[in-house]
């Protein structure tokens, strides 16, 4: 395990970490978070993982990295197969950062646990999401608090739960879920599935 969290790490401190991981045969866990690596650090870090059998935590948290950024660690998602939790909280992804994520979701067999709180995702990115795990047979963990998620992302968020069997935590916590009536029947609703969800 490594942590360098809290180091004032930008792209150019993370570019020799990154040539380091390409031939890393133990390294596990790596957490970066609460530095400046950006788009650019993500560039290098994303090429790495590439080549990287051995990693399987990686923690992002608060890195000024946006959708660029996650479209450079998706490409990676596609080759790695051994990154099984990503943690990408209080970044700055969007919709469309949670649209490349879902997308490699959807063909990602490793991925146990996916950390996005506080990214700004709204009903639009929670659609997204929706359509990945209808197909998405690995993911156990979806972390989405502090969003900007309403009742209708929380819908289609639930909704897919019907499909997936794999998911185990949906958390919707501190969201902009604002419609009380939706809220009550969807409980009713949910039956066996009402402790995999939180919100």
């Amino acid at each position: 395990m490594l942590t360098l969290e809290v180091n004032h790490i930008d792209h150019e401190g993370v570019k020799n970490l990154a040539n380091a991981l390409e031939s890393n045969k133990t390294l596990a866990v790596l957490n970066l978070r609460w530095n400046q690596i950006g788009n650019q650090g993500v560039q290098y870090l994303a090429n790495a993982l590439k080549n990287n059998t051995m990693l399987t935590t990686l923690n992002l948290m608060v890195n000024d990295i946006d959708s660029k950024g996650v479209k450079y660690l998706t490409d990676a998602l596609q080759h790695t197969k051994a990154i099984t939790e990503l943690t990408l909280e209080g970044d700055e992804l969007g919709d469309r950062g949670t649209q490349y994520l879902a997308n490699a979701l959807e063909n990602n067999n490793t991925l146990i646990t996916l950390n996005l709180q506080e990214n700004g995702i709204s009903d639009e990115g929670a659609y997204c999401l929706t359509n990945a795990l209808k197909i998405n047979a690995k993911l156990e963990v979806l972390n989405l608090p502090r969003n900007k998620i309403h009742s209708p992302g929380l819908l289609n968020l639930v909704n897919a739960l019907k499909y997936n069997t794999t998911l185990m935590i949906l958390n919707l916590q501190l969201n902009s879920i604002d419609d009380d009536q939706v809220v009550r029947q969807l409980a009713n609703n949910l039956g066996k599935d009402a402790d995999r969800v939180f919100w």
